[in-house]
Parts: structure tokens; C-alpha cells; sequence
């Protein structure tokens, strides 16, 4: 690279920074929120030691079940953000910030990499910089492991053809901060297929041999992934996950919903709730389908003529897969979940317009065909940089957040959490418990939530509102039944709800369990147990 261009590549970063810092200023001094308190939090992040970062690596671990993935690189990334800058929240968002501008430079560099033009790769590296669904990611503070596993991605398909085990490295170390990362072996895979009659029969062996590599390393991780995920959650939800057919539609609906929110960055939420595809009707699941299909036509047609644009449409549907609900989960979109799939989309939308481009044979009409094409992406950017700053603010407070899902979803849990708060507010235990209910539905198992929060405080000790607080903890422990394994945490939540329950030696038995598998949370457990057991050995009063 002259040196020209590699000042040219380093303006257009010092322009990505800016630009995202613009932006993200709304929410730089935001609080952690939500997940963030487990993970930034945790023993393994705030008290680090060498015994500790052996039990990151071991998949059967007590701290692998805390973190629900086997991801080993977050807590570490974490542990160095602590050790560096503790509780400043702005240094947390500060990282986010720049990471996420270093990956959106990297996806420029790469598409130019792939053939696209420089100007159209910087305006595809700002489309993906502004873009609205890409401020959960990056404002709040504990999904630093999807921006880094997706830089970390980048990096290797970067020096895949000239570097392959650097590139082997940078993938192996995706996959450990986050599994989703899996879905650039699509793209690494075709990229090896275009180039078998470019290389010679040497350096053909030595790509395959490294590939393999790749393919080792990714169904090594996702295999122990699948069994973290199995062991620390329950089965799907009859009354949230629907089975047969529905879920089939569910899938292509939420499909359908990404690259809705993909083009227009309107939909953007926290804390999605979408219905189910529960009829034929549903117009996701057949814009879905419809998509599904052009995308299989057009991929189909590209490989067979070697083109390179079938890279980034593989890359999107890879992207998806391992949050299309296969395997369920409460949440089933996030705006974070577009963070792997997005490149792919964009990728393959450069170099379709290029393509077209390329097509018409007059020169005076193909400039003024990249030129409107040019504006229309500039002017999306603008429109699209103005959304994300306003969704900045959002993440400014716990409130703003659970309000922003409360306006999407007004059926929603965060809707009925905050009604049964503002209910107990007033005193009104009838109607905190109303509220609550309709969390139920949704399969909201918070019980501690109900116990802690300070909202909660005035109706206590209203029979109505102890009742829904038994049913909530009642929920619980019919989910904690479907898990394989559990952590200390979980067991000591599922003590708690067993003596909410007047379940003095079920709780017991919870704390001894947890105690037996130990852990962080040894000396707590045992204050419990010692009062569990006091508890019970207490007359009841008549």
C-alpha cells in the first residue's frame, strides 16, 4: 500500500471516530443497565486471578454457567476494562465507541479488498457506522464481546489469502469472544472456492490444510456452545416458542423483520417482542420467504459465474442462523443480533449496484447511475446518523430503556412492569399484581426483581401482591426444573423462591447443592444456609 493510500485510510478512520463519537455523546455517561451488572460485575471479571482465568477455559465450569456462553475472551476483556478504569462508566462507553468505529473501517478496507470501489466502501462503512440497530450494541457497556469478535472476524477474512494462519488466529479468537462469529466460515469457505485456479498447487494444499483449520476450530466451539447452551437453559416455552409449522413461519417472520429493520433502521428496539407466525397469513414469514428465495437465486447465479458478491449474501444468511430461533430463547430479536448479519447485507448491496453499473454501456450514464446511487446511500447515512443519535438518548437511563420497549410493545413485559410499578407507587397492591400477570404471560421469571426493587416497597406485605410474587417464584422453579445444570447464582435463586413458597427444606437442599459445587459465592451461600437452617428448626407461630 503507497503511502498516499495509507493516509487516506487513516483519514477515513479519524472520520469514522468522529463521526461515531458525534453520535454516541448522548450516552456516554450512561449507567450500566441490565446485563451489565452481571458481567461486568462477576467475580471473574472484578477479582481476576490465574485460578480464575483456568476456570474461563474449562466449558463445564462454574464460570462458564454465569455467562451463559462458553466465551472465554469477554470476562478477560472485561477484567481489563476494571482493572484500567472501575464504575467509569465513560471509559465502558468510550471503548464501545471506538471499537465500533474500527470495525466499521475494517468492513470499508475489506470491501475494497473484495473489488468494491473506495468511495462506495466508505459510504458502506458509514451506512453500517450510523445505522440505528448497532446502538444497543455499541451503547450498552457488556456487548463490547459482539463488537470485538466481529472486528476480530474482519481481521481474518483481511489476510485470509495472504497471511491464512494469522487469519486462523484472529478467527479461533472470534469464536472464543463470541460463538455467533461462526458465521464467517460461509464467506471464508466461498472465498477459498474463488480462488482454487488462482493459486498455485502448493500454496492450494497449504490454504486447505489451514482452512481445515477453520473448520476444526468452529465445530469444536460450537459443538462445547451448544452444550453450554443446553445445560444453562430450559426447554422452550409452549406458551412463547411455538412448535411444528409456527415455528418454521416464526423463523422466516423474524427474517423478514431483520432486513426490514436492515434497510430502514425504523424498527429499532430494545428488548423486542414480536408475535409468533401463528397463521399462514403473517406477512413477515412470506416477505421472508420471498427474500429467502431471491437471495438463493442470486447466490446461485453469482457462484456459478465465480462472482465475488455471492460472498456477502452467504454472509448475511450465516449471520442469521444462529439466532433464527433453532434453539430458542426468550428475546427472539434483538437490534444487537443484526450487528454479524449487516455486513453481508451491505457487502452484497455495493457490489449488486457496481454490478448493475458496470452495465450500462454508456460512460455518461453509468457516472450519473453511481451518482445517484452515491447520493441516495448519502443522504440514507444522514437520515440514518440523526436516528441513531436520538437512539443514543435512549440509553441514557434504566427508565429510557424500558420506556423505548414499551412504546414498541405496548403488549410487552417492560409495558406491564412499568404500569405494575407506577400501581405500587400508589399503593394499589391489586393493580402490581395486574401488571405482574401480564408479565407472567410473556414468561417473565424475575421474582428477586419484585423483592428488591424499591417501586415495589409500599405493597409488600399486601396479600395480593405476595401472591403474584409466589406465582412469579413458582415459575421460576418450573424453569430451573428444565436445566441440566445450574450455577451457584441460580441456586441461590432457587432457594430464595422455595422459602418464599414456605419451602424451608427444598432451600436447604438448594444451598447445600450450590455449596457442593462451589464457587464465588461460598461464604453468602453459607449466611443462607445457616439462616435457612435456623428457620426451619424454629416453632411455627400460631
Amino acid at each position: 500500500m503507497s503511502r498516499n493510500a495509507v493516509w487516506g485510510s487513516l483519514a477515513v478512520l479519524a472520520l469514522f471516530l468522529g463521526i461515531a463519537f458525534g453520535i454516541y455523546a448522548p450516552a456516554l455517561q450512561g449507567p450500566p443497565i441490565s446485563d451489565d451488572y452481571g458481567y461486568l460485575l462477576n467475580p471473574w471479571v472484578v477479582d481476576l486471578d490465574w485460578r480464575r482465568a483456568v476456570e474461563l477455559l474449562d466449558p463445564r465450569s462454574e464460570a462458564t454457567l454465569v455467562h451463559n456462553n462458553y466465551a472465554p475472551v469477554r470476562p478477560l476483556l472485561h477484567a481489563v476494562e476494571w482493572a484500567l478504569f472501575p464504575e467509569n462508566s465513560f471509559a465502558y462507553h468510550t471503548v464501545n465507541v471506538v471499537v465500533h468505529a474500527l470495525v466499521s473501517w475494517l468492513l470499508a478496507g475489506l470491501l475494497v479488498r473484495l473489488g468494491a470501489a473506495p468511495g462506495a466502501a466508505v459510504l458502506a462503512g458509514l451506512f453500517f457506522l450510523v445505522h440505528p440497530a448497532n446502538v444497543e450494541a455499541v451503547a450498552w457497556m457488556s456487548q463490547l464481546w459482539t463488537l470485538v469478535a466481529l472486528g476480530l472476524s474482519l481481521g481474518a477474512l483481511h489476510v485470509q489469502r495472504d497471511r491464512p494462519g494469522l487469519a486462523l488466529l484472529s478467527f479461533t479468537l472470534a469464536m472464543l469472544t463470541k460463538p455467533a462469529a461462526v458465521c464467517v466460515v460461509v464467506p471464508a469457505a466461498l472465498r477459498e472456492w474463488l480462488w482454487r485456479d488462482a493459486l498455485g498447487s502448493d500454496e492450494q494444499r497449504r490454504h486447505l490444510l489451514i482452512f481445515c483449520g477453520w473448520l476444526s476450530v468452529a465445530i469444536l466451539l460450537c459443538a462445547v456452545e451448544i452444550a453450554v447452551f443446553r445445560a444453562s437453559h430450559s426447554a422452550a416455552l409452549p406458551g412463547l416458542h411455538p412448535e411444528g409449522w409456527a415455528q418454521v413461519r416464526t423463523c422466516f417472520a423474524i427474517w423478514g423483520r431483520y432486513l426490514a429493520l436492515a434497510m430502514t433502521g425504523s424498527a429499532a428496539s430494545t428488548f423486542h417482542e414480536p408475535p409468533a407466525a401463528n397463521t399462514w397469513a403473517d406477512p413477515w414469514w412470506i416477505g421472508g420467504v420471498l427474500a429467502s428465495l431471491l437471495l438463493l437465486a442470486r447466490g446461485l447465479y453469482l457462484l456459478r459465474r465465480k462472482r465475488v458478491e455471492a460472498v456477502f449474501w452467504a454472509w448475511a444468511a450465516a449471520g442469521f442462523a444462529p439466532v433464527s430461533q433453532i434453539f430458542p430463547f426468550v428475546y427472539p430479536l434483538a437490534d444487537r443480533y443484526l450487528y454479524f448479519i449487516l455486513p453481508g447485507l451491505l457487502g452484497g448491496t455495493v457490489l449488486l449496484i457496481s454490478s448493475v453499473a458496470s452495465r450500462i454501456a454508456q460512460p455518461a450514464r453509468a457516472r450519473l447511475a453511481r451518482g445517484a446511487a452515491a447520493f441516495a446511500t448519502a443522504a440514507a447515512i444522514l437520515a440514518l446518523g440523526a436516528a441513531s443519535y436520538e437512539r443514543a438518548h435512549v440509553w441514557e437511563s434504566v427508565e429510557a430503556v424500558m420506556l423505548d420497549a414499551a412504546r414498541h410493545y405496548p403488549l410487552g413485559v417492560s409495558a406491564a412492569l412499568l404500569d405494575a410499578q407506577a400501581a405500587a407507587t400508589e399503593g394499589d397492591a391489586a393493580g402490581a399484581a395486574s401488571g405482574i400477570e401480564r408479565c407472567r404471560e410473556h414468561g417473565w421469571l424475575h421474582f428477586t426483581y419484585l423483592i428488591e426493587h424499591p417501586a415495589f416497597a409500599s405493597v409488600q406485605a399486601e396479600p395480593a401482591f405476595q401472591n403474584v410474587v409466589a406465582a412469579v417464584a413458582s415459575d421460576f422453579l418450573a424453569d430451573a426444573g428444565g436445566r441440566a445444570r445450574m450455577s451457584q447464582t441460580h441456586l441461590r435463586d432457587v432457594a430464595r423462591a422455595h422459602r418464599l413458597r414456605g419451602e424451608t427444606t427444598s432451600a436447604i437442599e438448594a444451598l447445600e447443592r450450590a455449596l457442593e459445587q462451589g464457587g464465588p459465592l461460598d461464604a453468602m451461600l453459607r449466611q443462607e444456609l445457616a439462616r435457612a437452617r435456623a428457620s426451619s428448626r424454629r416453632p411455627a407461630s400460631r
